[in-house]
């Protein structure tokens, strides 16, 4: 007969009792049942801070020992931490060129890390950008999101607005992320202008690089 020796849920075998099992060997899995059920019923009523058993714990326990935890050990979770600039005045591009925004205001910047115009994390990680940008309404113009220099994300301006979004893998060191407009029209534009709507946003992702 397909029986296990089970004393707690986990012991339990999905798959049993097999369907060639005879009928009158169905009484030692019924007593193997209650077993089980007797064993967790009296250790759920025992249940103190000094239980090792988390298969059997209810969720409120596994609560308290996850905040628990989190107590106990600030320092092994991801933190997360951000920066913001804006603009407050229009920026000129010339014709057939791509130009680094300036960002004449720093909204906020919980660590420090803004180089002029350029954000350089110190820890490793995945970061997102996102940035905002008006350009001219009639202007082929293209925003893009930078890693040293080199575009990783790029988008046209539509209608006098662009926006782009990357994810960006970070060394921690000397990698540095910035923004910068293609003007492909052939007379120069302006973009920027309000800092409500011409903004750069970088927040780390928690955890490190993939």
């Amino acid at each position: 007969m397909a029986l296990e020796s089970a004393a707690k849920i986990s012991e339990l075998v999905d798959t049993n009792p097999a369907g060639t099992d005879q009928k009158a060997q169905g009484d030692d899995h019924l007593r193997m049942i209650k077993t089980v059920l007797q064993v967790l019923v009296t250790q759920a009523v025992a249940e103190d801070s000094a239980d090792t058993d988390p298969a059997i714990w209810s969720p409120e326990r596994v609560h308290q020992a996850v905040a628990q935890w989190v107590a106990d050990n600030p320092t092994e979770l991801p933190v997360s931490h951000s920066m913001k600039m804006s603009k407050g005045a229009t920026q000129s591009i010339g014709a057939g060129a791509t130009t680094q925004i300036t960002w004449p205001t720093t909204d906020w910047d919980q660590k420090t890390w803004i180089v002029g115009n350029t954000y350089v994390p110190q820890e490793v990680g995945i970061y997102q950008v996102t940035c905002v940008m008006e350009g001219a309404t009639t202007a082929q113009m293209e925003l893009h999101a930078r890693k040293n220099s080199t575009t990783v994300a790029t988008q046209p301006d539509k209608n006098g607005e662009m926006i782009v979004t990357a994810l960006i893998n970070m060394n921690g060191t000397t990698d540095a992320i910035d923004i910068a407009v293609t003007n492909n029209s052939g007379s120069g534009e302006n973009v920027g202008g309000d800092v409500t709507t011409n903004y750069l946003n970088v927040h780390k992702v928690n955890g490190d690089t993939v």
